[in-house]
């Protein structure tokens, strides 16, 4: 497993924030610098309008997402850094949880 580092609070804070579906806090994770964001069901967000549309339709849904971590990976370069994650993730919906095998990678950019 790997060991919690400067970018560990970052990782926790988008899961939190998506298990909250909290739509305020989700954009807060992401700088106004050019994003991408790629998520599970070819879910392809190349923009800032892409972007606010997914948090919008996400955090107005009746399912919900939790994650939990297996294995972890980060590295931290100058300003730049990654982080990946190993583990599953559960859709709670109003039918049932379901658990699926996930990775996640992010890639950040300190900002002061």
């Amino acid at each position: 497993m790997g060991t919690s580092g400067e970018l560990w609070p970052v990782l926790e804070e988008f899961c939190s924030a998506f298990t909250a579906q909290d739509a305020d806090r989700l954009r807060a994770v992401f700088t106004d610098d050019p994003v991408c964001f790629i998520a599970s069901e070819a879910i392809e967000l190349r923009d800032r309008s892409h972007l606010e549309q997914f948090i919008d339709a996400y955090t107005g849904q009746r399912v919900r997402f939790t994650f939990g971590w297996d294995d972890w990976d980060e590295s931290v370069v100058g300003d730049a850094g990654w982080i990946i994650a190993f583990g599953h993730e559960v859709a709670h919906a109003p039918q049932g949880d379901r658990q699926f095998p996930f990775r996640m990678t992010l890639v950040c950019r300190r900002s002061w």
